[in-house]
């Protein structure tokens, strides 16, 4: 059978239609349970179904029904939850969802994005600027030892230069 999602690390269980887009229900092939306690393991607590967004296919949208591994840990009873490298929890998107409505969100008006990629365009807007505030965390601007002034009369008002 022919793997359409191509998200490695998961297996695809079922899928449904419900109102019109498509349900994908997948779980992970290994699930990775993160450690609370040093020597504790964590117990097993059941799953929990976490609903993302991925790329519509033949113009459906498509949600990846993820079924979450739950685990406890046995001394400080913290419920704790498998990671997933490849889904942005944020956002409920797909990483590689994530990363295209990024770059569409900077290179068209943010309502056309939305239209094109079936979004909400606030989703864009958040995206965006989730975004720009990752970028511009590590701009340093450079600002000149001599900085000179001047102003010039424009329309016979003064403007600053």
């Amino acid at each position: 059978m022919t793997d359409l999602l191509r998200l490695d690390r998961f297996d695809v269980e079922s899928t449904a239609v419900e109102d019109g887009k498509l349900v994908i229900t997948v779980r992970s092939k290994v699930p990775d349970l993160p450690r609370c306690c040093l020597l504790s393991e964590p117990k097993r607590n059941g799953t929990k179904t976490v609903r993302f967004r991925d790329f519509p296919v033949q113009a459906q949208p498509v949600w990846l029904a993820v079924r979450r591994q739950r685990a406890k840990c046995p001394y400080c009873d913290t419920v704790l939850y498998e990671s997933l490298p490849d889904l942005d929890s944020d956002f409920r998107l797909t990483g590689r969802f994530k990363d295209w409505l990024c770059q569409q969100a900077i290179d068209l008006p943010f309502t056309l994005a939305a239209s094109q990629n079936g979004v909400h365009e606030t989703l864009i807007r958040r995206l965006f600027a989730d975004e720009a505030d990752r970028r511009l965390s590590s701009y340093n601007p450079y600002m000149p030892r001599v900085l000179g002034m001047d102003e010039i009369y424009l329309h016979r008002k003064p403007r600053f230069v």
